[in-house]
């Protein structure tokens, strides 16, 4: 475990550090043959935008590694979504099973896991992993979370899945961009995380939403495992929890909104240009102009 705290140590270091972002660099690990190397302690419930960045970098701070997140799918390890796509699938669909010994082969190089999509898990990853300990994250208010999701979340998944959120149920245009989505790897993960995340609830129901996934998540947990914690306590609660010792460091604080307004705005024109890409491929050229038309006019992309 001592060149897992030497790896902490370094991850630690690098979050500390302004744009350490443009220091990711990404790998390429195909982990469906990959075996549990470390222990699985600490498993996060707690939905996005609860402040789940900054406990990633906590528990690095405290020797944890690695600490799964949204973050190591979409900058670290992006082959990671087809074996996400392939869970979203058994628990949502039906097709095939997940069970631990596929949860050791994602996360089996993780001692700690947090933020979406794990959270979407928690009845499965309680059940695999009952020795853990559970960090439920949470905000001062739901309205607080639902404010910060229609600020990033929504935005994102505009662009990324326009049919689940734009366009949602029986309309037809809905129809028409599921056909005509991207067909690649991460545009299967994506449309499936939006589906299991009901996206398109948020800006109605969002804050009711955030109240029941909070409540169930108290429920399933196991008692005495886990602790419901806003990362504006600090140190001393999670470490009380995690029996560790008060790091003479500030609590991190790590707002990723800027990160989200990058991708947000590094992805605005890809996503609309595949969707098109393959109109033209299927049905020709009078179908992709009426789809710049459409575009231009500000509906694909969630203007």
């Amino acid at each position: 475990m001592e060149e897992a705290k030497v790896l902490a140590r370094q991850k630690a270091d690098q979050m500390a550090t302004p744009g350490w972002e443009d220091t990711v660099k990404p790998t390429n690990i195909n982990r469906r043959e990959a075996k549990r190397i470390r222990p699985l302690e600490v498993i996060g419930l707690g939905l996005e935008r609860t402040g789940t960045l900054s406990l990633r970098a906590a528990l690095y701070e405290l020797g944890y590694f690695d600490v799964y997140h949204m973050y190591a799918i979409m900058r670290e390890n992006p082959k990671d979504v087809e074996m996400w796509a392939d869970a979203f699938e058994a628990k949502y669909y039906g097709k095939g099973s997940f069970p631990r010994e596929k949860w050791d082969a994602l996360t089996g190089h993780c001692m700690a896991a947090v933020d979406k999509p794990i959270s979407l898990f928690g009845p499965e990853l309680v059940e695999a992993y009952p020795e853990a300990k559970f960090i439920l994250t949470v905000r001062d208010t739901p309205e607080s979370w639902h404010k910060s999701v229609m600020n990033t979340i929504v935005p994102f998944t505009q662009i990324i899945s326009p049919a689940r959120i734009r366009h949602p149920g029986n309309n037809p245009i809905n129809h028409i961009l599921k056909f005509f989505a991207p067909s690649d790897a991460f545009a299967r993960f994506s449309n499936l995380l939006c589906d299991a995340s009901e996206v398109d609830r948020y800006q109605e129901e969002g804050a009711q939403m955030y109240l029941e996934h909070n409540a169930h998540m108290r429920e399933i947990a196991p008692k005495g495992q886990l602790l419901e914690f806003n990362v504006k306590q600090g140190w001393e609660p999670l470490c009380t929890f995690l029996g560790k010792p008060i790091p003479d460091v500030p609590f991190p604080n790590i707002n990723d909104t800027n990160e989200f307004m990058s991708r947000i705005r590094k992805v605005k024109y890809i996503f609309p240009l595949l969707y098109l890409g393959n109109m033209l491929k299927y049905v020709g050229a009078p179908a992709l102009a009426a789809g710049l038309a459409y575009m231009y006019r500000g509906r694909l992309l969630g203007h």
